[in-house]
């Protein structure tokens, strides 16, 4: 991108700012992204929006200062999350390994944002016994869970930490992986502690399962549901370029997206148990109740259902690779 095409994608957000559309911290994060990509590239940042980004920092971290492991809000949902969520595809996973094969960066990987572990865990099995892995997460009650389903002989750690201020040496790591995570994370920062950990030739992996409900009546009901009631969501809210992202970031070499496209076939019960495992669906049951929103995610599955009973998922899974580049241009 540049500087004329830069000039007008920075006053396109600022015409939304100031017009009130959209997400405030999405346009934020937006927003610093193409700061930070001006200033590695040596281009003279606007002293209007460099205040304009100082103000909304301090605006945001004011709404999140104080905040508890008590008010993560993942706790009290570990239990249910790691019996009802699924893994990730096998063809992906194995594409991430065949990526870090032969690779001369530290056979270290950190799984950031890991939750119970499901994919931390799937990287022990794909890596093989020579990478040390550990998982960096924020909850202590995701934390709990993870290391309650991990295997001892697994040999992986799980510590507290965030993805703003990885807990991680500098250089020192040949992979760091996001699994339905980024979404929460000020990306910009995120993306500049990825480059300070990762070695020269390491690999950022985001991947995430994502429910299609275009074409699904039951999952479009369910997003309705969630939608009416659970103030402030939108289904649209992993609507972002990640490899866009990445192709802006001046330490990011080859960048790809890759998909799989599945379904999962499950009972009424654990359908019900996996939407009432998403972040999402507290503010819902916080208002109506848990038999209430409990009794409409059975109805859905009974009407949408298949004849015996269970309900069809339909996924794309996408994994999102950068490899850091071993000098810089």
């Amino acid at each position: 991108m540049d500087f004329e095409e830069m000039e007008a994608a920075l006053s396109l957000l600022v015409d939304e700012m100031e017009g009130d559309q959209g997400d405030r911290h999405e346009i934020f994060m937006r927003l610093h992204q193409m700061l930070s990509t001006m200033r590695a590239e040596g281009l003279a940042v606007p002293e209007d929006l460099a205040e304009l980004e100082k103000s909304l920092a301090a605006e945001f971290e004011a709404d999140t200062k104080g905040l508890t492991l008590a008010e993560n809000p993942f706790e009290g949902l570990a239990t249910r999350y790691q019996a009802n969520r699924p893994e990730y595809p096998e063809s992906l996973l194995t594409r991430l390994a065949e990526r870090l094969a032969g690779q001369d960066s530290p056979r270290k990987a950190a799984d950031v944002g890991a939750g119970t572990g499901i994919l931390t865990r799937a990287l022990r099995r794909v890596l093989g016994p020579d990478w040390a892995i550990e998982g960096i997460e924020p909850g202590a009650d995701m934390r709990r869970q993870a290391a309650e389903s991990t295997p001892p002989e697994d040999a992986i750690t799980y510590r507290e930490g965030g993805a703003e201020s990885l807990p991680c040496g500098d250089g020192t790591l040949g992979l760091l992986t996001v699994a339905q995570a980024i979404q929460f994370f000020d990306r910009p920062v995120f993306y500049a502690e990825t480059d300070r950990a990762l070695a020269a030739g390491g690999v950022l992996a985001v991947i995430q399962n994502n429910r299609v409900w275009e074409g699904s009546p039951l999952l479009d009901a369910h997003e309705t549901f969630v939608e009416e009631n659970a103030p402030g969501y939108s289904r649209h809210y992993r609507d972002i370029d990640i490899l866009g992202e990445y192709q802006g970031l001046a330490w990011a070499g080859s960048a790809e997206r890759l998909t799989h496209d599945w379904s999962l076939d499950v009972s009424a019960e654990r359908f019900t148990g996996m939407m009432l495992s998403r972040r999402t669906m507290k503010p819902a049951v916080a208002a109506r109740g848990e038999a209430f929103v409990e009794s409409a995610l059975r109805d859905m599955a009974a009407r949408h259902g298949n004849t015996d009973g269970s309900v069809t998922i339909p996924y794309q899974t996408e994994l999102y690779l950068a490899t850091k580049r071993v000098s810089r241009p």
